[in-house]
This record gives structure tokens, sequence and C-alpha cells, in this order.
């Protein structure tokens, strides 16, 4: 069961949230992801030639650099960002995690892994698009999807 107190305090200048428990498992890492997620963009700025879109991270699928471009890409169109995977690892989501030096994805959006015998991940996501995890980023996938 979570208990919540909440307490003012004037001569404070941030939002301070202290978490009581037992130990540290899943429920609380969960807790602190949402969290932190609540300060976190919804939205990102995306081009298209010339025109500037704001996309809901909700709608994205994965985000991807290639020859020094970085692509984000939704259910059916492809933008271009101007922030680096590095910053954008760091600052989206929880939902979003590192597959590759070159790609992040939505864990929301994935419709299955085929996890072959060498130890390989195919990820199929449910626009139809597939991808793979590379050996160095095996371990976040597993720890996102709780494997």
């Amino acid at each position: 069961m979570i208990k919540i107190a909440i307490r003012e305090d004037d001569t404070l200048e941030d939002i301070n949230v202290e978490i009581s428990c037992k130990s540290i498992d899943r429920k609380v890492l969960s807790l602190v992801n949402k969290i932190k997620d609540s300060e976190k963009k919804k939205s990102i700025q995306a081009y298209d030639s010339k025109l500037v879109s704001i996309i809901k991270l909700d709608d994205v699928f994965r985000i991807y650099s290639e020859s020094r471009v970085v692509y984000l890409e939704t259910k059916k169109e492809k933008f271009t960002l101007k922030e680096t995977l590095r910053y954008l690892e760091n600052n989206l989501k929880s939902s979003f995690t590192r597959i590759s030096y070159s790609e992040i994805v939505n864990v929301d959006k994935i419709k299955n892994l085929d996890i072959s015998y060498s130890g390989t991940i195919q990820i199929n996501l449910i626009n139809g698009k597939t991808t793979y995890v590379s050996r160095r980023y095996m371990k976040n996938i597993k720890e996102k999807l709780e494997l």
C-alpha cells in the first residue's frame, strides 16, 4: 500500500519528493520514473523540409541517426530533429530507451520481440517496422521490458 503525505513549506523554492520504503524494488523505481516523467517534455519540435511540426511523444515510434542526421518516426511520417540522441536519451519520458548507438525506441510501440538462439533481439514495432538491439544495449531493453 502507498501512503501519501503532503506538507507545505513556504521556505522551499522547489518541490522536494522523498520516498521512504523498506527496500527499493520495481514498484518504487516505477514510481520514481513516473515522477520524473511528469517534469519531462510531452512533445517535441520536428522538421519536415521548411515546416516545423509539434509531435506528441506518445506518437513517436523511434528516433534514430543516419549520416549525422537525427530522424523521428511516427506511424506514417518521418521528420528531422535538431537534438542529439544523447540529449534525447536523457530528456525523454521513461517509455523511451536506447537500443543501439544510433537508435532510441518507444517501448509502448513494440508489438513483439524475436529473440534468437544466438542472443540477438529483433524488435517488431506496431507500425510494421523492424529494428535490432545491439549487444551493448541488451541490458537496457531487458530492464525496461522486465525480461
